[in-house]
């Protein structure tokens, strides 16, 4: 190859190198400005994202924030119109036909109500919901059937969802929910409030005292004669004693009259004097008394009148007056015996039973010698009051008078309407709670059998099985067919305290708030045989009684029927159980009936003494009725309970 041709291909080449030298560099750029557009798109795709998930942080916030409000509202709603439901069925206005439809219209307005005071909205007919909530022992779980009434749960929801978003209970607006397609957010809560069921055992005082003003008793001072006179007319009428014969309710003194030989002469008993009247002139009396000692008196025929005052009981009277003619003289013999007195007021047989002692005998002797119907002007007086007066004082169990648990005979009387007015109120207030019986008087036992197999109006009652019951009735009938002294006198509040602790031991439900409430109408005079009355270790009254905060006891006692009381209360509030309180009439120990509701954790009630009975049972009333309403406090229940 010559010069020229070297030089030509060596031309070509550097052309070749070039030409490759500007491809390659064509090529690296478009490279990097296809790189460079790739991020450019990634950058703007993953700025939309994040846009997008700042837009949906900010509106997720916002509605839990929302939500979170709306909870707190519906919580303290629900929990109001719980508790609303007892109070208004107690406060329901007189008159009120369906006080369990008022008292659900007043929750409703109470949710409502707290709702709006957290700034959240509840439609009191929309949203308020109430159920039954119970307990199922047999499969260890709770149930709710809605729809059920006043009850023991009420649900209140608060609902964002209408489409008008103006509305209080529109949808939430968005702030940036249109980039992600919606502009809009549902939102709802709830909240259930359930009230937990009471077990009650309801400690009745069955002793004597509990008729005390239905006659002259030794408690009846704080009545007056008027108002003890009228509930022994009550008693008399219901009563309705055959064989009365012509008895009245006044008490009027025996008067016999005799005629002989044209004369006529009465004879009037008045215990230790006689009045006497004659047809001719009176010339002398003779009294015998009951002791057969005997007085006379000459009047020689001066009078047809008089009234002779002898110096004790006078059984028989010889009368001697003057004939209607002539000198000579008629005696007349008169005498109050039991036979002719009975005669006298055409009595029969003794209309109750007469075992241990008991009938007309009886009866009259009262008349004769009870100081307490004495000293109120009826001495030696036959009638219905005085007849009451006998019954109520001598003869008032019911083996004695069984028709006494048909009668009215106060405060008693009171006390069994009261009973049946707190039967009522729970089945009314459908919390679930239920109830027992326990009875005290000398002794004391669980009331859970009734069966007269004599007397068709007296329901049979066998709750033996079940004694802590939700059949009210049969509670109300084991109640309302008892009496005062039902069974015997005394009062032993301990014996009571007892058997209320052995009832809620064996019976209470494991779920249920176990609760006591003792009452009477007087203090405590005996106690079960070996009973304790020396305090357990540890009692100090200073930190057990200390009411006020000062450090120092409001209460302590060294009276051994009081302590043993106490220290049966201490033995249930050891278990758990709430004891409440309830002192009826003037001559109840309300300090000890204080202290057990103290120590008990509960409520001392106090119906005062020296009311009249129409009084005492309108206060008796009010504080069954608050006994029944002081339901424990509403509790949340948690979403999966």
């Amino acid at each position: 190859m010559n010069h020229k041709q070297k030089k030509i291909s060596t031309m070509k080449s550097t052309n070749r190198r070039f030409r490759n030298l500007i491809t390659d560099r064509s090529s690296g750029v478009a490279a990097t400005e296809s790189r460079n557009g790739s991020i450019l798109l990634l950058t703007c795709f993953s700025l939309i994202a994040l846009l997008a998930a700042v837009a949906l942080s900010v509106d997720v916030g916002y509605i839990q924030v929302q939500k979170s409000k709306m909870q707190n509202a519906v919580d303290a709603a629900a929990l109001a119109a719980g508790q609303e439901i007892t109070r208004a069925i107690r406060s329901a206005p007189i008159g009120t036909e369906d006080p369990t439809a008022y008292a659900r219209g007043q929750a409703r307005i109470v949710a409502a109500h707290v709702a709006s005071l957290g700034g959240v909205y509840v439609d009191p007919n929309r949203d308020v919901f109430f159920g039954q909530r119970q307990f199922n022992p047999s499969t260890n779980t709770w149930s709710t059937q809605w729809g059920s009434g006043v009850s023991n749960c009420v649900r209140v929801v608060a609902r964002r969802d209408a489409d008008d978003t103006s509305a209080q209970d529109g949808r939430l607006r968005l702030f940036f929910g249109g980039a992600i397609g919606t502009k809009f957010a549902t939102v709802q809560t709830e909240a259930t409030a359930f009230v937990r069921a009471r077990d009650i055992v309801v400690v009745h005082d069955f002793s004597r005292s509990m008729n005390f003003d239905s006659f002259y008793s030794e408690a009846a001072t704080r009545l007056s004669n008027a108002q003890i006179e009228d509930n022994m007319l009550k008693l008399w009428q219901d009563l309705q004693p055959t064989n009365t014969g012509n008895l009245v309710f006044t008490p009027k003194y025996a008067e016999f009259s005799n005629t002989a030989t044209s004369t006529t002469v009465k004879c009037r008993y008045m215990f230790d004097k006689v009045y006497i009247t004659s047809t001719t002139g009176i010339n002398s009396v003779k009294l015998t008394y009951t002791n057969n000692s005997t007085a006379s008196f000459s009047y020689n025929g001066n009078s047809k009148e008089l009234t002779v005052t002898g110096t004790r009981d006078i059984r028989d009277v010889q009368v001697v007056v003057k004939r209607t003619s002539g000198s000579n003289t008629v005696t007349h013999n008169f005498s109050d015996s039991d036979a002719n007195l009975q005669n006298l007021f055409n009595l029969g047989s003794f209309p109750f039973s007469t075992s241990g002692g008991g009938g007309w005998s009886a009866y009259f002797s009262h008349c004769r010698s009870d100081t307490l119907l004495n000293s109120r002007g009826y001495r030696e007086m036959y009638g219905g009051l005085t007849f009451v007066n006998y019954i109520l004082s001598q003869r008032s169990s019911n083996a004695q008078t069984p028709k006494l648990a048909k009668s009215r005979h106060y405060p008693f009387t009171s006390i069994k309407i009261g009973h049946s007015l707190l039967c009522n109120f729970l089945q009314t207030l459908s919390f679930d709670d239920r109830i027992g019986m326990v009875s005290y008087d000398t002794n004391h036992r669980i009331e859970d059998y009734q069966n007269v197999p004599g007397d068709p109006d007296i329901p049979s009652v066998n709750i033996r099985n079940n004694p802590i019951t939700q059949d009210y009735t049969a509670l109300d009938n084991l109640m309302k067919f008892k009496q005062a002294n039902h069974y015997s006198a005394a009062t032993n509040m301990g014996g009571g305290l007892t058997s209320a602790i052995s009832l809620l031991d064996n019976h209470a439900r494991s779920t249920s708030v176990p609760t006591i409430l003792l009452m009477t109408d007087g203090n405590s005079n005996t106690i079960d045989s070996g009973g304790p009355t020396s305090l357990p270790s540890g009692w100090n009254w200073n930190t057990m009684f200390d009411y006020d905060g000062d450090g120092r006891a409001d209460y302590s006692t060294s009276d051994s029927q009081a302590r043993h009381v106490l220290i049966k209360a201490n033995q249930a509030v050891q278990k758990g159980y709430t004891i409440n309180s309830m002192a009826v009439g003037a001559d109840a120990d309300r300090d000890l009936l204080r202290a057990v509701a103290w120590l008990g954790g509960g409520e001392f009630i106090n119906v005062p003494g020296g009311a009249s009975v129409a009084e005492m049972e309108a206060q008796l009333l009010v504080a069954f009725q608050r006994i029944a309403s002081m339901v424990p406090p509403a509790r949340l229940l948690n979403p999966e309970e």
